[in-house]
Order: C-alpha cells, then sequence, then structure tokens
C-alpha cells in the first residue's frame, strides 16, 4: 500500500522517545507497535491490536522529523515525531508510516512516504514547516 496525496490511511510502526533511548529500543526492537494510521477530518489515529492512540488535531503542537539511530537503522529511517497536548501533559509519539510491514521495504522508499504523511500532517494541522530533531 502506497500513501498518495488522496490516501489518508496506511501501515505504520509507533515508538515513543522513551522507548527508542532505553535498552530495548536501541539494541533489541525500535518499536512499540505496529498497526495503521489514519488521518480523520479532526484526528490522527493509530491502530493496532494491542494500542491505540487518538490524536485531536487541534491538539497537536509540534511535527518533527527525526532519524533513528544508525546503530538501530544503519542506512538512515525518518521518523515523524507528533507532539500533543492531553489533559496537563505534553506527550510524544514517533512515527514510521511505510507501505507494508516488514523487513521488504527499504529505508529510502520509507522515508518518502514519512515524508508525504508530514505534508498531510502539516495540511491537516495548519502548522508550518516540521523542524529536524
Amino acid at each position: 500500500m502506497v500513501v498518495t496525496a488522496v490516501q489518508n490511511r496506511t501501515c505504520c510502526y509507533l515508538s515513543t522517545p522513551e522507548h527508542i533511548r532505553s535498552f530495548t529500543g536501541r539494541f533489541i526492537y525500535l518499536y512499540v507497535a505496529k498497526g495503521e494510521i489514519e488521518i480523520s477530518p479532526d484526528a490522527l489515529l493509530f491502530e493496532s491490536r494491542w494500542t491505540t492512540v487518538e490524536i485531536p488535531l487541534k491538539a497537536v503542537v509540534a511535527i518533527e522529523v527525526g532519524q533513528y539511530s544508525r546503530w538501530a537503522k544503519p542506512f538512515g529511517l525518518d521518523y515523524i515525531a507528533i507532539s500533543y497536548i492531553e489533559g496537563p501533559t505534553r506527550k510524544t509519539v514517533l512515527l514510521t508510516p511505510t507501505r507494508a510491514p516488514g523487513w521488504s521495504v527499504a529505508c529510502w522508499e520509507t522515508n518518502r512516504i514519512v515524508q508525504k504523511w508530514i505534508q498531510m500532517l502539516k495540511e491537516a494541522t495548519g502548522k508550518s514547516t516540521p523542524t529536524i530533531v
């Protein structure tokens, strides 16, 4: 499944800044869940078998582009860091949209999909150009 300008749902991996700084996140597995993301008119939704994250678009305060450690992804793999306000707390999730789960997708192909999703998120939230972390 390849993301296009009109498509608003695709496969995705989810992580957190805390997880990718942990031993497990650095050396064993980068992600905490794999599922699908979708942009609706008022929310960004990540769904997997075990985890659901719904982020109201009006709660998004930052959209940043980052890259996982070269130790974990030697060819360079981008992610989208979405920071949002939930109650009194600022939270951040790391999303890596891709065309299909698994090892068969090249990093540079996933990075192109990440860039397309950044553009769609910017349009949906009305945020300016994302910063690079």
